[in-house]
Parts: structure tokens; C-alpha cells; sequence
């Protein structure tokens, strides 16, 4: 049989583009080496309320824990700013069984426990797996942060990421139970750690570049966590700079996590993925309805000028997370404990001039203030 597109990836990105092909009655293949539907889990299962509306999703009660109402963001010496950035804590298992349940109930086949491990073009393509080859027009990389199809398509140019782990607490002495938390420090070398409330249950992690198990425990400590309380590890990598030649080559495609478009800021790659599995998903739709798959362009144009590859994004997370504690504190000074959204050009024009000596960055800070800006329509 020759399917119309395989799917390599069951995460949220496969799943959703299979889901939009299979609803229009496309055949979808969809292959993933797991034993079982996003399971483990290796991300802070968050998600925007804007992420959910712009992927046409509504949040139900079978994948939602807890609706929050904003982030708070803490520097070392305890300050803070905040924004009303409405988001979700989802279990991530169950919502990527919801999506590739929807790709199955509108007639897609999936395959689990099944490898790929090469493919090759003719005139259609030829994906080898531990389970035979199997055949398609049309191909999709969903492969997550490993990325092997845009490495076996010569895509790739570059290929950085940084380790993420995180434990699960049943019950912990966290006085906030509202606002995702994020704690930064220059010591969680291109990251930070979090605490985020999930209604009965907390997900406590540390992401960056080093020795991220003991940053994390030492954490865990810091805030009085009981390290043998917690009910499970969870552990994996986040693309951080990856560089593709294109996200389109012959009838293939590159989404989610394979293509490098998670937050370089933050981390979230959870409305990513669906964005760009959507936005697959109904180019695809386009190219075979006209019967043409120089169509497929499309996808990367229209990819390329989405918030997700805006170049201010990387550049303030460089900017970001070359912050020594000084700066971080300094940044907290500017925009204490209020709203950094609320917070007047000329409230931050006197902050710098009563410490002058941080005047030198405030380009910089300007440029992080519009990268986060940015990243509420990304996360």
C-alpha cells in the first residue's frame, strides 16, 4: 500500500497534522518508536490559552489540570515581575492520546514500538523500519529534538540543545498556587528552574547547560522540598539553536521540536509543535487538492514569517542567559513586582538613572523586554 503521508512522531506535532489530514479523508501513517503514546513525558506540560486558540483547540477536562493565571518571574534576590499570560498545566500523556485518537477515529493507522531507521526517494517514499518499509507520497518529519528525517534529508546545519529534568510532587509547602513560577539564576547556565501548580500536584524542574540533576536538587532543598516526596522523574533535551537549510525539501516536511522551533527563551515548544503540524497539515490538504506539491514551499514561507523563527527571539535569549545575577537583580529592580506589561518607558528611564552604571544595558534589556513580548504568542 502506498499511504498518502507517513508521519514519523506521535508527539503533538505528528498528531496534529495527521489529525487534519485524516479528517479529510487522507490516508495517514503514523510511526513512533514508543511503546506507548507520550509516554515518558519530557517537557513542563504548559501550554498558552492563546497556544490552544490559535490551534483551533478547545481545552477539555480529560487533558487539563489547572488553568493559571499568569507567570511570575523571580530573580536571585527574591524579587519579582509578572504578566497575566493565561496558560494551562495539561497532562501531557493524555493529550497526545487525544490527538492521535482523533487522526485514528477519522481513519489514520498507527504504528507503535516501530523504528525508522532510513529513507529513501524514487517517486514516492520509501521509510525503513524495523517492521518492514513502508511507502508514501508524502513524508513528515515529527521525530522530535533527535531530528533523524532533516539529518537523513541534509537539512540540519546546526544541532544545539540544552537537558531539562524535573520531579513530580504530590504535595509541597508552595505558597503559590495561581501563577506559574519561574526562578532564574546565572548559574542554571541557558536556563532556569520552575514550579509550576497543577491543581493537585506540582511538576518541579530545572532546565540549561551542566550539571542539571544536582542544580535541581539543590533547589529542591533551597525551597524545603522533601527530595523522597516526589512521585516521578522526568528527564530530556530542549532544541535550543538549531539551524535548517529549509523545513521543506521534495514532498517532506519538517515540524515541531525536528525543525528547532521551541522558545529559545523559555523552553515551550508544546504550541509550536501544534502550529506547525497544522499549518502541515492543511498545506499538504492544499498540494494534493490542486495536485501539486511545489505547493509545500508554502509550509516554510509562511513558517519563516510566523512569531515561532523571529530572529529577536534567539537574540534575546542570548542576551537573556548572559545575564550575570547582578543584571538579572537589576532587571528585577526595574520591573518590581508589578506587571511588566504595566510598567511606563519613563518608570524604566528612572530606574536607570538612579543605578547608571546599568546603563550600557539598556539596549539590551530593551531587546529582552520585546523578546518576551514576543514569546506570549509563542508559548
Amino acid at each position: 500500500m502506498i499511504y498518502d503521508v507517513i508521519v514519523i512522531g506521535a508527539g503533538p506535532a505528528g498528531g496534529m497534522t495527521a489529525r487534519i489530514l485524516s479528517k479529510k479523508g487522507y490516508s495517514v501513517l503514523i510511526i513512533d518508536k514508543k511503546k506507548k503514546i507520550g509516554y515518558p513525558i519530557q517537557c513542563g506540560e504548559v501550554i498558552s490559552e492563546f497556544g490552544l486558540m490559535n490551534s483551533k483547540l478547545k481545552p477539555r477536562k480529560e487533558w487539563i489540570k489547572r488553568k493559571h493565571k499568569g507567570i511570575k518571574i523571580f530573580v536571585p534576590d527574591d524579587n519579582f515581575f509578572f504578566s497575566f499570560t493565561k496558560s494551562y498545566s495539561i497532562n501531557r500523556e493524555k493529550f497526545d492520546q487525544w490527538l492521535i485518537k482523533e487522526a485514528i477515529d477519522y481513519g489514520g493507522r498507527l504504528l507503535l514500538k516501530t523504528n525508522a531507521s532510513g529513507i529513501r526517494k524514487k517517486k514516492i517514499w520509501y521509510v525503513k523500519t524495523n517492521r518492514g518499509v513502508f511507502k508514501s507520497d508524502i513524508l513528515v518529519g515529527a521525530d522530535g529534538p533527535e531530528a533523524n528525517v532533516a539529518v537523513w534529508l541534509n537539512l540540519l546545519r546546526k544541532k544545539e540543545f540544552v537537558g531539562a529534568i524535573q520531579y513530580k510532587f504530590k504535595s509541597i509547602d508552595f505558597p503559590e498556587k495561581e501563577f506559574l513560577c519561574m526562578f532564574l539564576n546565572a548559574k542554571f547556565k541557558n536556563g532556569y528552574a520552575w514550579i509550576f501548580p497543577r491543581g493537585d500536584e506540582f511538576n518541579v524542574g530545572v532546565g540549561g547547560i551542566g550539571n542539571i540533576k544536582k542544580w535541581l536538587d539543590d533547589f529542591c532543598k533551597s525551597k524545603g522540598f522533601d527530595l523522597n516526596k516526589k512521585i516521578s522523574v522526568n528527564a530530556g533535551i530542549i532544541p535550543k539553536n538549531y539551524i535548517l537549510k529549509n523545513f521543506v525539501k521534495q514532498s517532506a516536511l519538517i515540524v515541531g521540536d525536528a525543525a528547532g522551533l521551541t522558545n529559545p527563551l523559555f523552553g515551550g515548544g508544546i504550541h509550536a509543535a501544534l502550529f506547525s503540524g497544522k499549518l502541515a497539515g492543511e498545506t499538504i490538504c492544499k498540494a494534493f487538492e490542486f495536485n501539486d506539491f511545489s505547493l509545500l514551499k508554502e509550509y516554510a514561507d509562511k513558517l519563516r514569517n510566523s512569531p515561532f523563527c523571529n530572529p529577536i527571539l534567539k537574540k534575546a535569549s542570548e542576551i537573556f542567559y548572559s545575564f550575570k545575577n547582578e543584571e538579572l537583580n537589576f532587571t528585577g529592580y526595574v520591573y518590581s513586582q508589578n506587571n511588566w506589561k504595566k510598567v511606563s518607558y519613563f518608570e524604566i528611564f528612572l530606574k536607570f538613572l538612579s543605578k547608571p552604571k546599568f546603563f550600557l544595558k539598556l539596549r539590551d534589556l530593551w531587546t529582552v523586554k520585546n523578546g518576551i513580548e514576543l514569546s506570549e504568542k509563542t508559548i
